[in-house]
């Protein structure tokens, strides 16, 4: 899936949730989603394998420098990796709020 993320610009949702994806995978994943511009939403929860905190911290990283994805489901160990994550999701989301906001009233997106 980190491959078809890196090549495929029409991905916005990619459900991955109840399989076996362990720390490799993550980072793998990680890696596609900061090179990815259209993803939206990834679902990661309920993972059969357990998987690293620096795999974590690596996905949390990795969130900070995508603008698009306003949605995640993860299970996380790392409170550090759940905060970036939260931090970046949130940020997402109200860059997405301004964004139909600008294009709803025609004022400028960053909310001046």
């Amino acid at each position: 899936w980190a491959k078809a993320l890196r090549s495929n610009t029409a991905i916005t949702a990619l459900n991955l949730e109840s399989n076996a994806i362990g720390a490799e995978g993550i980072v793998a994943l990680a890696e596609a989603v900061r090179g990815n511009g259209t993803l939206r939403e990834l679902k990661l929860a309920n993972q059969r394998v357990p998987c690293s905190q620096l795999a974590e911290e690596k996905l949390a990283c990795a969130l900070t420098e995508t603008t698009r994805l306003v949605r995640i489901t993860i299970d996380l160990r790392s409170t550090r990796a759940r905060d970036l994550i939260n931090k970046s999701i949130n940020a997402n989301q109200e860059r997405a709020r301004l964004l139909r906001r600008s294009t709803r009233d025609g004022s400028p997106a960053d909310g001046r």
